[in-house]
């Protein structure tokens, strides 16, 4: 397993020594994008010259665990919770609590750790957010990216809760992953020191198992240069995934799933069938989160066209992410409906395109953000737009290859920047 650990450190070391951090993160397992959000963001704050840095992860499973102590040996770990009496419930969490000198809250869809926020505020001591969507609209109101930055631009300021706006008013910084969180948070008058636009830290992501995409190519056949394709419900099941209670909500995304299912995996189901009818090269049908893989052995290779079923492959199995993105630099391209494979893809300078579902969070403006607007492509469009850029990609790799290279660059540099305040934000206490 393999990282780099140069990739962001833009400060001389005479900048490094500062306080400790606790980094609120590791939200959940069963999705390798949310499990990069938390090495993506330590690399980050040790390429900007941060020294102690604690995790406290939100759930963290022994195959993700032993991956961040491997890629980082000083880092310390922190489990517990915030109890009834609104402190943490262990002792190293209260511990760390006492030590550390900063907060930040981790790359997210929104404020997901707001007991841990307002246990931190007691201390007076700074804190800040590492590239969150903050998305007033919800994933009830779905919306292509363009018309939600319409409608979002018209909310007049006093939609923000008391509550929320207290928190962010307080906050040292606040990095948002895509504009138009950013300009939703600037329309309500959020008054944080630092609000600016800031990736999602995946884009720092560097852990590659290359052993693992050896054996994931010899298993399955395949040759560099094949397709990756992801799919995606338009509404993960959680409930059915934890075994929670299914509520009427639950059931309502139950409904909404059934019925464009069929239509969101035809429009990748054809865009398969062009990659191999056009290029002869495969296909490799993948999850970014652990219930596709029941979702693939459901759809593929049964509604494949009988020409193209021979050069499609299936990965049958949850992989794990540093095989994943070693996987996905053998890709020629990566197409997903999950919004963090795209990214993932270009951290090891392969073109991604994201097939954004309305029923998504507006995360995926981040693409634009970063030079990258023809990386999105909403999956109501159809089939044909994700096929003109792969088009482009058959007919000058190398350009396709270097435009990747140039969104993961300028990534890079806003990371930096982020990393940046959030040390400097460590050493006012």
């Amino acid at each position: 397993m393999t990282g780099d650990a140069t990739m962001l450190q833009d400060l001389p070391a005479e900048a490094r020594g500062a306080g400790t951090i606790l980094l609120r993160s590791s939200w959940q397992t069963i999705n390798i994008g949310d499990v990069a959000h938390t090495p993506g963001a330590i690399t980050a704050l040790l390429g900007a010259g941060a020294g102690r840095i604690i995790l406290w992860p939100g759930g963290l499973d022994d195959r993700e665990h032993a991956m961040l102590a491997g890629r980082f040996p000083d880092l310390e770990f922190a489990y517990g919770d915030i109890g009834p009496d609104g402190r943490p419930d262990t002792p190293e969490l209260a511990r760390a609590f006492d030590e550390a000198d900063l907060f930040i809250h981790g790359s997210a869809a929104g404020m997901g750790s707001g007991p841990g926020l307002r246990a931190w505020q007691s201390s007076g001591k700074p804190y800040g957010f590492f590239g969150i969507t903050f998305d007033p609209l919800g994933n009830f109101m779905p919306f292509q990216l363009p018309d939600a930055r319409r409608v979002v631009g018209g909310i007049a300021p006093g939609h923000l809760g008391d509550e929320s706006r207290e928190i962010l008013d307080g906050a040292a910084f606040v990095f948002c992953r895509d504009t138009i969180s950013l300009d939703y948070l600037r329309g309500q008058g959020v008054r944080a020191e630092i609000l600016e636009p800031g990736p999602d830290a995946t884009f720092a992501f560097d852990i590659r198992d290359e052993a693992g995409a050896d054996a994931v190519l010899a298993d399955h056949d395949l040759e560099p240069g094949f397709l990756v394709a992801v799919p995606r419900l338009r509404y993960t099941p959680y409930a059915h995934i934890r075994n929670l209670p299914v509520t009427a909500t639950d059931l309502t995304k139950d409904a909404v799933n059934e019925a464009f299912t069929p239509r969101d995996l035809g429009v990748l189901t054809e865009t398969i069938a062009w990659w191999v009818r056009t290029t002869g090269r495969k296909v490799l049908v993948a999850p970014e989160m652990s219930y596709a893989v029941a979702l693939i052995a459901d759809y593929w290779p049964a509604t494949l066209p009988q020409d193209v079923r021979a050069k499609v492959a299936i990965i049958d199995e949850f992989w794990d992410l540093p095989t994943a993105t070693a996987t996905y630099a053998r890709a020629a391209a990566v197409v997903s409906i999950e919004c963090h494979s795209p990214i993932l893809a270009t951290t090891v300078g392969v073109p991604g395109t994201y097939l954004r579902q309305p029923t998504d969070t507006v995360k995926g403006a981040m693409y634009a953000d970063l030079g990258g607007s023809n990386m999105v492509n909403e999956i109501d469009d159809g089939a044909a737009g994700v096929i003109e850029r792969l088009a482009r990609v058959v007919a000058d790799p190398g350009a396709a290859r270097g435009a990747a290279e140039g969104v993961h660059a300028e990534a890079l540099r806003r990371l930096a920047r982020m990393g940046r305040a959030a040390v400097a934000a460590s050493r006012v206490s």
